[in-house]
């Protein structure tokens, strides 16, 4: 008698082991999101979403080595009309053709032929007051550097996007004299 009393409390045991491991094989995940509209006017420097960075001619002589940095410009992306949902913040998130590991230094042509031994960093200034180099990866910004929004007193909101771009020396060796042409993608990015 108290082996089928054993045996029968294990094979309950087992049933009941058996029964609750079944139990949290299963579960639900839950998939949320938010669907918005194309939701700014882009209007950087006041002109259209498409810019010409036009930078001032320099000479050879102005950099002194590998990342000296030459010309810049500083220009902003004004985002106007936002629809005002629950956004908070925006950022642009920029795709290109670079040079580095790193994927912050455009790579430049040339109409004429040669090598210039430069390239265009993008610097993005629009929240914490410093720089930090833009990746031209297509990769999200980190959270902190996103602009944050302000009311227009029309029920939409704001934000401007600050930017400064600057020619660098790539290489050991001095630019050379001639045109350079660099371009990158941009598409806006929010939280």
């Amino acid at each position: 008698m108290n082996n089928v009393f054993k045996i029968t409390l294990a094979a309950a045991l087992i049933m009941s082991a058996a029964s609750t491991a079944q139990a949290e094989s299963k579960g639900t995940i839950t998939f949320t999101g938010l669907i918005i509209n194309d939701t700014c006017d882009i209007k950087i420097e006041g002109g259209s979403n498409n810019y010409t960075v036009a930078f001032l001619p320099t000479y050879p002589e102005d950099y002194n080595g590998d990342g000296a940095e030459g010309t810049t410009k500083e220009f902003t992306m004004q985002l106007l009309g936002c629809e005002p949902g629950t956004l908070t913040g925006v950022n642009a998130a920029f795709t290109g053709t670079t040079l580095d590991a790193a994927k912050e230094i455009l790579n430049v042509t040339s109409t004429q032929s040669g090598d210039r031994n430069v390239g265009i960093r993008l610097y993005s200034a629009h929240n914490n007051g410093g720089e930090k180099a833009v990746k031209f990866d297509g990769s999200r910004p980190d959270d902190a550097d996103f602009a944050a929004f302000a009311n227009d007193g029309k029920g939409k909101k704001d934000a401007a996007l600050k930017y400064t771009a600057k020619v660098i020396q790539t290489g050991a060796n001095k630019p050379t004299a001639g045109d350079y042409t660099a371009s990158a993608t941009y598409e806006l990015v929010y939280n």
